[in-house]
């Protein structure tokens, strides 16, 4: 995936690479307002307008209460693609669904941590890669609703092929995300971005989940 968002408030742009060798991305963008113009813009200038997303792309009603529109590009030219939003007294969250035949995996030991014990979460690349991680950061879930974000070790690492990174659980028990950006060069000298979420648990000294 590659998942952006932020702050509307007049015209706002916000850009994302792709690679060639993409078969296809499915691009949802959410806002609070339907009155927000979005608008999809091609490294060669082509414009893109969008639809509304399917009922089923949500099917647990998370973001029931966002405008949600969706593009979907076939076979997309490689380069820098950007969101044009404008609004006011808005805000957006885009989350890009990436096809490719090399898909990035994520492998973790487990879900469930007890307090401050440290673990190593894995990502498998698929191909030749060089770069780095970018904006660690790790959220806690209050009460099934907003995040807390909360402090995080993290450190920018090199990734070639594979990265390991080490983590370290949180003292408070709760329900945690971890987030980060893999941003690289493949073997074509091409930019790759592509965004990592990991949810885990941490254990009360019960064993329980709060």
């Amino acid at each position: 995936m590659i998942l952006r968002g932020g702050q509307v408030d007049g015209n706002e742009s916000v850009m994302f690479p792709l690679e060639s060798g993409i078969t296809s991305i499915s691009l949802e963008v959410m806002t609070s307002k339907s009155s927000t113009d979005i608008t999809l813009v091609s490294p060669s200038g082509c414009t893109y307008t969008s639809k509304p997303a399917p009922l089923d792309s949500d099917p647990f009603g998370i973001f029931s209460k966002a405008v949600r529109r969706e593009f979907k590009i076939e076979n997309p030219e490689a380069g820098n693609w950007s969101v044009k939003l404008n609004g006011n007294s808005d805000a957006y969250f885009a989350m890009g669904h990436v096809n490719t035949a090399d898909d990035i995996k994520v492998n973790v030991s487990k879900k469930l941590f007890r307090k401050g014990e440290s673990s190593t979460l894995s990502v498998e690349t698929g191909k030749s890669f060089k770069g780095t991680i970018k904006r660690p950061a790790m959220s806690k879930s209050i009460h099934g609703s907003r995040n807390e974000l909360v402090p995080q070790c993290l450190l920018e690492s090199p990734v070639v092929d594979n990265l390991n990174m080490s983590f370290i659980a949180p003292t408070i028990p709760g329900i945690y995300n971890l987030s980060f950006d893999v941003e690289g060069m493949n073997d074509k000298g091409e930019k790759v971005i592509r965004s990592i979420n990991y949810n885990f648990a941490v254990m009360d000294d019960n064993g329980n989940i709060q």
